[in-house]
């Protein structure tokens, strides 16, 4: 995971990145989104709160596993995580972040 945005837009650093991120049919840029969105759903302290819920008031975590697992709705998640991503906005190589 890159540890800023430099990574970006930097001409260099940004074509090191996509060589290195790149991973079968899923661009650099595709993974880092979607990293991104896996720690604010999973790491986040948000994601923390939902987690003690689903320990501690909800039941056994393997039965909420299995449940949700069998009673997904993929496509539907596919498409909103999709849709989620491509509104992610990313800096150009070459422009500086704000604020530095």
């Amino acid at each position: 995971m890159p540890a800023d945005v430099s990574a970006l837009t930097d001409p260099a650093l940004r074509k090191t990145f996509e060589r290195y991120w790149a991973a079968g049919e899923a661009t650099a840029i595709d993974r880092l989104k979607l990293m991104k969105l896996a720690w604010d759903y999973l790491g986040s302290e948000f994601a923390g709160r939902h987690t003690q819920y689903e320990r501690f008031y909800a039941g056994p975590q393997f039965v909420h596993a299995f449940y949700n697992f069998d009673n997904c709705p993929w496509s539907e998640r596919k498409q909103q995580i999709d849709e989620v991503m491509s509104g992610m906005k990313v800096p150009d190589v070459g422009t500086a972040p704000k604020g530095t």
